[in-house]
Formats: C-alpha cells, structure tokens, sequence
C-alpha cells in the first residue's frame, strides 16, 4: 500500500511539474509573439501617421514622396492633392499593432486609422504599407 501511494504522490508531482512548464511556454509564446508583431509594425505605424500628419498640415508634396513607387504611378500629384483637397484630415488615431508580412525578403504591413475630416465625417482606412530601401511607403489605395 505504502508503495503505490508514493507512486501515485511523485506521478502528482511530474504531471503538476509538467502543466506548470506547459502554461509557461503558452504565456511565454504569447508574450513573445506580442513582442515581435508589435515591434514590426511599430515603424509601419510610424510611418502611417507621419503620412496622415504631412495630409493635416496641408504638406501634399511630402505626403506624396511617402507613396511607394507603384502608387505614385496611380496617381499624379495634381490629382492626389485634388482627391486630399475634396476630404481634408484634421485628426487622426493609428490604431496599435496591425499585420506583418516578410515573404522572401520582402515585408509588408498593414495599419488602420481612424481618420475625422473637416466638415465633420470620421472612418477607418486600411493602409497598406511595402518596406524599400530600409523605409516604410504608403502603398495601395492610400486615402
């Protein structure tokens, strides 16, 4: 009898031992995982919001260079500051995290913001961003 109570107390112990172990690697993993997406997309983020500010300030040119390649070739400037000029930003809120993507070399994010317009109006847009040369650029459809 003795002997089979220690054994069902030491098999108490390991499998105790074992969910401890297991919930730490869960929490552990999650915590890292938070880590990692958040520091991706900070920079993406960043770069969201120094986009939206260029926009509020009336700074089309600047907001404009923050357009990757493909999406300069949508748009000209003219009419990119026609479409901005018809629905002006006046504040903006990046919302935290977003998506990452680095598929062969080649990263991408996406961010939301919620966007208030002058004359009133506000909703979220989705941007799509593309790292070039080590910065992040404003790629899609970007307003």
């Amino acid at each position: 009898m003795e002997q089979s109570r220690s054994r069902r107390s030491s098999a108490k112990i390991v499998l105790t031992v074992i969910a401890v172990l297991a919930v730490l690697c869960c929490c552990g993993g999650g915590a890292g995982a938070f880590f990692f997406f958040n520091g991706a997309t900070k920079a993406a983020g960043e770069a969201t919001s120094a986009f939206l500010t260029d926009l509020q300030a009336g700074n089309l040119t600047a907001a404009y260079d923050r357009l990757c390649d493909a999406t300069r070739s949508r748009y000209e400037q003219p009419s990119f500051a026609e479409v901005v000029n018809r629905r002006k930003p006046v504040s903006h809120d990046v919302h935290w995290g977003g998506g990452y993507d680095n598929s062969n070399g080649r990263e991408t994010a996406s961010i939301t913001a919620d966007i208030s317009y002058a004359g009133g109006g506000r909703d979220a847009h989705t941007f799509q961003l593309t790292k070039d040369a080590g910065t992040w650029e404003i790629c899609g459809d970007p307003y």
